[in-house]
C-alpha cells in the first residue's frame, strides 16, 4: 500500500505522510507522554499563580488595615512596645548601649543629657550623677518597696528543671544565689526582695528539683564535680548581682569554670531557650509570651526566681542645675519628639536634649517603655 505525503502545518515525528499499524501505535504514545508533561506543567503554573494571588491578597489588606492584620497572630501589648521602643531608639540625639556605663559615662560630663539605667549603676557613680524625681517620687528602698516611684521592678534569675538536673552545678548555683542574695544586693546598689518574695524562690527552686514539702538546704560549692561549668548571661541590670554571687560561690569552694555575661534581658532569654545554651538567664523584666513559648518548643520550661527589686534611675549630670522633678508625660516627650530642654519648659536652657537609652535587647529598655508609654494597640494606626 502506498503512503501519500500530505502537507500539515502541525509537526509530528513521521514529517509529510500518516503512520500505521507500530508506528502508529509509538505516535500515540509520544503524543500522550507530550501532554501529561504540558498538563504538568499547566498543574504548577496554577499553584504558583494561586501562591502568589494568595500573597497579593495579603499585602494587600495588610497595607489597607495597618497593625490590624497582625492582632490574631502578634500579642498586640508586645506590638505597642516594639513601636515605641522604635521610635526612641531611631530619636535625635540619641546613644543606645547594652553596656550601662557607657551609659553613665556618656551623662556624667554632659549638663544636657538625660538618660535611665539600673539604680546600682547610678550609686556606684552618685559624685557625677543626679537622679531625678519622677512625679513627685525619688528612687530609693522606701519608694520602690510601696509602689509611689512609678519605676520600681523586680529583678529575676531564670533556669529550668531539665538544665539543673542536667546540669547539678546550675542547680548548686541558683541554691546559693537564693541563700545569698539578700546579704549582698544592698552592696551591689539594689534593694532586698522581702522574706515572702524570697521564700517563694525558695519553694519554685524545690519544686523544680523535685524536692516540694523539704528544708530549703545549703548545697555546699566545694563538694561539687564541677565538670561542667557555668553559664550564665542576659540582664546588664541584674549583672553585678550575678557576678558577685558568682564570685562568692568561687570562693565558697567551686572549682569549675564560671562564664558570666551581660547581652541583655531579650538576648538572655534568646540564649536560654536554644539547647545548649545557658544555664542561668539574668532578667530585669518577665518572661514574655513568645519567649516562653521559644522555650517551651525547645524543651526547656523556665522557673522565675524574683532575687530583688531596683527602682530605675532617670540620670542627669550633677552640671545639670535646671531639671529637678519631671512627670511621666514630660519623660514620654523627652525622649521620643522633643529636641530642646525649651520644648519640655520655657524656662529650660534652648540647648538640644541628648538622650541615652539602654540597647535593643535590654529588659530596661523594655521596662521603661511599657511604664511609660501607656498606649492601646488602635492609637498606633496613622
Amino acid at each position: 500500500m502506498t503512503i501519500k505525503p500530505i502537507e500539515s502545518s502541525v509537526e509530528n515525528d513521521f514529517p509529510g505522510q500518516y503512520p500505521e499499524d507500530k508506528d502508529l501505535q509509538k505516535f500515540i504514545n509520544r503524543r500522550k507522554n507530550t501532554g501529561r508533561i504540558w498538563l504538568m506543567i499547566f498543574m504548577a503554573s496554577t499553584i504558583v499563580a494561586i501562591v502568589a494571588l494568595s500573597a497579593l491578597i495579603y499585602t494587600i489588606i495588610r497595607d489597607s488595615f495597618g497593625y490590624v492584620v497582625g492582632q490574631n497572630t502578634v500579642d498586640p501589648h508586645q506590638l505597642v512596645i516594639q513601636v515605641e521602643e522604635a521610635r526612641m531608639l531611631t530619636a535625635s540625639n540619641t546613644v543606645s548601649s547594652e553596656d550601662d556605663t557607657e551609659l553613665v559615662t556618656g551623662i556624667a560630663d554632659d549638663p544636657y543629657a538625660i538618660g535611665y539605667f539600673g539604680y546600682s549603676y547610678y550609686a556606684n557613680d552618685a559624685e557625677k550623677l543626679r537622679a531625678v524625681a519622677v512625679n513627685g517620687s525619688e528612687p530609693n528602698a522606701e519608694s520602690a518597696e510601696n509602689g509611689a516611684y512609678p519605676y520600681a521592678r523586680p529583678l529575676f534569675i531564670y533556669s529550668a528543671s531539665s538544665v539543673m538536673e542536667d546540669n547539678p552545678e546550675a542547680a548548686a548555683f541558683v541554691n546559693f544565689y537564693l541563700n545569698s542574695v539578700n546579704d549582698v544586693i544592698a552592696e551591689v546598689g539594689y534593694f532586698p526582695v522581702s522574706q515572702d518574695g524570697l521564700e517563694q524562690a525558695r519553694q519554685a527552686w524545690l519544686a523544680a528539683n523535685d524536692m516540694a514539702d523539704q528544708p530549703f538546704p545549703e548545697i555546699d560549692p566545694a563538694g561539687l564535680a564541677a565538670e561542667r561549668g557555668l553559664k550564665i548571661s542576659g540582664s546588664s541590670t541584674v549583672y553585678p548581682v550575678s557576678r558577685q554571687l558568682a564570685i562568692n560561690f568561687r570562693r565558697a569552694g567551686y572549682q569549675g569554670g564560671i562564664d558570666i555575661q551581660q547581652t541583655g534581658t531579650s538576648a538572655g532569654f534568646e540564649q536560654f531557650c536554644t539547647r545548649g545554651g545557658i544555664d542561668v538567664a539574668d532578667a530585669s523584666r518577665p518572661i514574655n509570651r513568645p519567649e516562653l513559648e521559644a522555650c517551651q518548643k525547645a524543651r526547656r520550661e523556665p522557673v522565675e526566681f524574683k532575687v530583688g527589686n531596683d527602682a530605675l534611675a532617670i540620670a542627669v549630670s550633677r552640671q545639670n542645675d535646671f531639671l529637678q522633678d519631671v512627670s511621666v508625660e514630660q519623660l514620654r516627650e523627652i525622649f521620643t519628639d522633643y529636641e530642646r530642654w525649651s520644648d519640655v519648659d520655657p524656662s529650660f536652657p534652648d540647648e538640644p536634649i541628648r538622650r541615652y537609652i539602654p540597647g535593643a535587647d535590654s529588659g530596661t529598655l523594655d521596662f521603661f517603655t511599657e511604664e511609660t508609654f501607656a498606649r492601646n494597640l488602635d492609637e498606633l494606626a496613622p
